[in-house]
């Protein structure tokens, strides 16, 4: 008879050492010091009336700051083992950060300018947790490929795997591009899109430069300029091309080469010229979908599509991890939206808000109309009684804000839409729903109406539906906080 193995108590490891520990690129500490080149020549020149000696004392606190950086480079490195980035840093008194990989919201790779002429890309994990949830790094090129080609598809792995035990089916995409939009698209995108807001903060950059000029400088240049109405007419109307033209290229050089993959767990994307992006999301950590349609791009059927995860503890005060598809066409959103969140497509018909609603979106804006109408008219009169014409403007927005307004709940996913010129639809799963709040203001109790808000983790990751029958809203409440749905992603979130 054959004997048994010996039985042993050491137990196997949870992880190996998957990536080496390494520093950073040795060029990392001059690419961190933005400006400092700037400050030395200013420095140089400042002390030029004192001699060689003030030339020297006023550039030694730049390369004690320089050194620093080079002493701060070599002190700092990082691995990844057991199921975690660890790295070790600290001038003085030496810091580990430790980042698990299941709390990973977020890998970012940028390369500005500067960082292609070396080869270099500055690598930015995104962690969920406390503050200081941010890692950056500055690597070569070659190396980065390698720190995600080992990061990722740890993620991935747990990714895989929650979504595989709490999924029932869905549109989930396979390896592949999801939306890849082409030049005159992006063009498009800024033409309809928020990028044209882009030459008022250019018309106030230029504002403050010209209160730098000197007063007579300024006279001599209105002097030389032509005079006269058709000059003004025809300065308007060239501002007309050059605002949209600088709409488009602001958009293009947010977005060239834009291009969203997805491998069934986790959302990538690349875009951007001069200063070039990548970055990575797990679908598992993605809380809502947004869903955008200006005014512009209702007649053209095209929409924006915001992908938002958990908000993180970074720096950056825990803001939401976006992914945004900046144009797409309406008749490809469902294929999108299912890719994201599984079982939420085909997106439902929305149903529409009671008459009710109607009389209360109008009344909003048609009463403070009326009173500024009134005060103007009573001030200003007679001229005044031109104000009058924003009543019926008033009750137009009324009008659409009321159409806007929408909802649905399908078996696992809520979707909102609000908005009168700006359309905004929410989609949120059902198992990511934190709290759910039903509010009634007064006027609202008296129509028997209430406004129903569904929170999903981090900052924004809300769903709201305004102006709701208020039985209605009270029965979605309390379905999205016992859904069954809810409860199975609660005991896969224990166990992780």
């Amino acid at each position: 008879m054959s004997e048994l193995p010996p039985a042993t108590d050491t137990a196997p490891p949870r992880m190996a050492v998957v990536l080496e520990r390494r520093r950073q690129h040795p060029l990392g500490p001059l690419l961190r010091l933005q400006g400092m080149g700037q400050a030395l020549v200013v420095g140089v020149f400042a002390g030029g009336s004192g001699g060689g000696w003030m030339r020297l004392l006023s550039v030694v606190p730049i390369l004690l700051l320089i050194a620093v950086r080079v002493v701060e480079w070599a002190r700092t490195s990082y691995e990844v083992a057991d199921g975690a980035l660890r790295v070790d840093s600290g001038l003085l008194t030496r810091r580990r950060r430790e980042v698990p990989l299941d709390r990973v919201q977020q890998v970012d790779v940028r390369r500005g300018l500067r960082h292609r002429l070396f080869g270099l890309s500055q690598v930015t994990v995104d962690a969920a947790g406390a503050s200081g949830g941010e890692v950056s790094l500055i690597l070569s090129n070659a190396d980065t490929a390698r720190f995600r080609g080992v990061l990722v598809p740890v993620v991935t792995r747990e990714t895989a795997a929650v979504e595989a035990e709490r999924a029932d089916g869905g549109d989930g995409a396979g390896p592949g591009p999801l939306v890849r939009l082409r030049p005159g698209q992006l063009a498009l995108a800024g033409v309809t899109g928020a990028k044209q807001l882009v030459m008022l903060a250019v018309l106030g950059s230029a504002l403050q430069l010209l209160d730098n000029v000197p007063a007579d400088v300024r006279e001599a240049v209105a002097e030389r300029l032509p005079r006269g109405t058709g000059w003004l007419i025809a300065a308007a109307v060239l501002a007309v091309p050059a605002w949209v033209a600088l709409a488009a290229v602001a958009q293009l050089a947010t977005d060239l080469g834009f291009t969203l993959t997805s491998d069934g767990s986790v959302l990538n994307v690349r875009r951007g010229f001069p200063t070039e992006r990548e970055a990575s999301l797990p679908l598992d950590r993605v809380q809502v979908v947004r869903v955008g349609q200006t005014l512009l791009r209702r007649p053209l059927g095209l929409v924006s599509v915001q992908v938002s995860a958990a908000g993180s503890g970074s720096s950056a005060e825990a803001q939401v991890s976006r992914l945004t598809v900046p144009i797409l066409p309406a008749e490809r959103l469902d294929h999108l939206v299912g890719a994201v969140l599984a079982g939420a497509t085909p997106l439902p018909p929305l149903a529409a808000a009671p008459p009710a609603a109607r009389r209360r979106q109008v009344l909003r804006r048609v009463v403070p109309a009326v009173a500024v109408a009134g005060a103007a008219a009573a001030l200003l009169w007679p001229w005044g009684l031109v104000a009058a014409l924003v009543v019926p403007a008033a009750a137009a927005a009324g009008e659409l804000a009321y159409r806007g307004l929408g909802h649905a709940r399908t078996g696992t996913h809520m979707v909102a839409r609000r908005g009168g010129l700006g359309q905004r639809t929410v989609v949120l799963p059902v198992a990511r729903t934190q709290s759910a709040r039903v509010r009634q203001t007064l006027l609202q109790r008296r129509a028997g109406l209430a406004t129903l808000s569904l929170d999903a983790a981090g900052r924004g990751n809300v769903a709201v539906a305004i102006d709701l029958p208020a039985e209605e809203a009270v029965r979605l409440a309390e379905g999205a906080a016992t859904a069954a749905a809810a409860r199975a992603d609660e005991r896969l979130l224990r166990r992780r």
